[in-house]
């Protein structure tokens, strides 16, 4: 009985140990909604406070400054649902996930959604301040990309996210316009 007392606390400490070990592990991957930082693609001061529930409030004396933000705020809350999205959109999913996602990178790629997408973008390219704008947003998931913190999914998974280019977001842009329009029709 002695020993079973024994054996049983020993179980426990272990187990409270493993559960403040990966407590710990997961906070460090969670992202720092506090300090200063510094980017020379911002021009001018921007401010983005959280309230309790951690909802962002941004602040910037322009647009293209408002869309870095908005970008590092996005890739600060949803970096791994944008990666995959992004990956969705070009059909890329299996080469995280291997052949259970096969059949939908097939699909994907079936669509035909590059002619589309390649309108969508010369236009885009053709208004120098909508790309300047998507430019500025992707410099900002970028940013938060290059500091380091990635969230836990890309350790899980042992890889680490592309850059964010114009390119790539009006492809995700427009596979999602397709797949809003696909609904509604139904």
């Amino acid at each position: 009985m002695r020993y079973g007392k024994k054996i049983f606390f020993i179980i426990v400490f272990i187990l409270l140990l493993v559960i403040s070990l990966g407590f710990l592990y997961l906070k460090s991957t969670a992202p720092d909604y506090n300090g200063l930082l510094v980017s020379p693609s911002v021009n001018k001061k921007i401010s983005i406070e959280r309230n309790r529930l951690g909802v962002p409030k941004i602040e910037a004396e322009n647009l293209k400054d408002l869309f870095f933000a908005i970008g590092f705020v996005h890739a600060q809350d949803r970096l791994f649902q944008m990666d995959l999205a992004r990956r969705l959109a070009d059909g890329r999913l299996s080469e995280i996930f291997g052949k259970i996602a096969f059949e939908s990178d097939k699909m994907h790629k079936e669509l035909l959604i590059e002619e589309s997408m390649e309108k969508s973008y010369k236009y885009v390219v053709e208004s120098p301040e909508i790309y300047s704008l998507l430019k500025s947003y992707c410099d900002g998931v970028n940013f938060f990309i290059k500091r380091g913190r990635l969230p836990i999914e890309f350790k899980l998974l042992k890889y680490k996210p592309e850059r964010y280019c114009v390119k790539s977001q009006v492809k995700y842009l427009e596979i999602s316009r397709n797949i809003s329009i696909y609904q509604a029709a139904e």
